[in-house]
């Protein structure tokens, strides 16, 4: 399930819905804070953004989720150190920070996958994340070759290869297929609990951020005018407060554990609204 502004698109009986199978049941654990972020505003001419108190943990990838132009952005660069709040809040800044960015640009001409890899990473090509994401196979091609989703593979391949404290992805599903998604889902759980560093992940796919989030910041308000971080909280409850703001109710399979969107006005669509329960009746 994708939310865009005025799109809802939803991914019932894809074949590359057994990937979640091994990894859809979210181990609830107590992890221990990397970064606490107090309450902000910041004002641009047109828009605010306010965000409540939250932390961010060790081994966990937190999910931020809400409509485009709300601020989530905004949010990060503030992590990065790249904006600072009204007050001159500054939050990540003494931690090593890998980005991958919303916009996908090459500045380098000419370079071959490996080249730029090489090039980015100081030679620290991760074999595993090459494998994992069936990304051997471009290491010759040119990087002005590359399709949207190639591209895309390979700046998460960039973003996750380097050291880091903490890694930060905007829109890290972007041009991926069905299949390519959920492998990069799985492969962000497992990094976040193997290094024991945290990703923060902004994303608009549903099915992908059920996959790869512990935890869920919800953003709201009034589109490029307005934002609202809420602090960050569970995944039931986060997808619960998303899903209820765009009217979109979801169950679980019993048997195979997949996410299923519910049919509009069907029985079960009725019963979850009606129990306020948009995530996951089962």
């Amino acid at each position: 399930l994708i939310i865009e502004p005025q799109t809802i698109t939803v991914f019932i009986n894809s074949p590359a819905n057994h990937i979640l199978e091994n990894f859809n049941v979210k181990k609830i654990e107590q992890k221990k804070v990397l970064l606490e972020f107090p309450a902000f505003e910041k004002h641009f001419p047109g828009f605010s953004l306010r965000a409540e108190h939250g932390t961010i943990n060790r081994a966990e990838v937190l999910g931020i989720l809400g409509p485009n132009a709300t601020g989530k952005t905004t949010f990060i660069r503030l992590l990065a150190g790249e904006l600072t709040g009204d007050n001159g809040e500054r939050f990540a800044v003494p931690l090593k920070l890998s980005i991958k960015p919303q916009r996908l640009t090459i500045s380098e001409g000419g370079l071959t996958v490996m080249g730029y890899l090489q090039e980015k990473t100081g030679g620290k090509i991760n074999q595993r994340l090459l494998e994992t994401l069936h990304a051997g196979k471009l290491l010759e091609r040119g990087m002005e070759t590359l399709s949207g989703g190639e591209l895309q593979t390979i700046f998460i391949i960039e973003a996750l290869s380097k050291e880091h404290d903490m890694l930060l992805l905007d829109e890290p599903s972007a041009f991926l297929d069905v299949e390519q998604r959920l492998r990069v889902a799985k492969l962000l759980r497992e990094e976040a609990e193997m290094r024991e560093k945290p990703i923060v992940l902004i994303d608009h796919d549903v099915q992908f951020m059920d996959a790869a989030a512990n935890r869920l910041m919800v953003f709201e308000g009034v589109a490029g005018k307005e934002g609202i971080g809420q602090p960050p909280v569970s995944l039931r409850e986060g997808m619960n407060r998303f899903l209820r703001t765009v009217g979109v109710t979801f169950r679980r399979d019993p048997d195979t554990g997949r996410p299923r969107a519910n049919k509009p006005d069907s029985q079960l669509d009725t019963e979850q609204r009606e129990s306020g329960e948009y995530y996951y009746a089962t």
